[in-house]
């Protein structure tokens, strides 16, 4: 049986908070965190640090492309965050694909 850990931590609200603002909110996080998610990044058993960024869209866009900044994707390496975007349309949350 496969247990699996985890840690989450909520750094603002992605149904209020624009991209670019979490973007803001995570790079400050990584920089002040530094040493410690780098040293949670090399410890054994920890397979990957993740960060899901909730990007909203209006119910008639066509299509997306998303892409870490320049400073977010420095961040992210330097401590060994995987950036995660996650796209929504308003109204549709709960809606089940079949």
């Amino acid at each position: 049986m496969d247990q699996q850990n985890g840690l989450e931590l909520l750094l603002g609200d992605g149904k209020t908070t624009k991209l670019r603002e979490q973007e803001k909110i995570a790079i400050d996080y990584m920089k002040e965190h530094r040493e410690d998610l780098r040293f949670l990044a090399n410890f054994p058993g920890v397979e990957a640090l993740n960060l899901g960024l909730v990007y909203r869209v209006t119910p008639n866009t066509l299509g997306v492309c998303l892409g870490p900044s320049h400073a977010l994707m420095f961040h992210a390496l330097d401590t060994g965050v995987s950036p995660n975007y996650y796209v929504t349309i308003p109204g549709r949350e709960n809606e089940i694909q079949g």
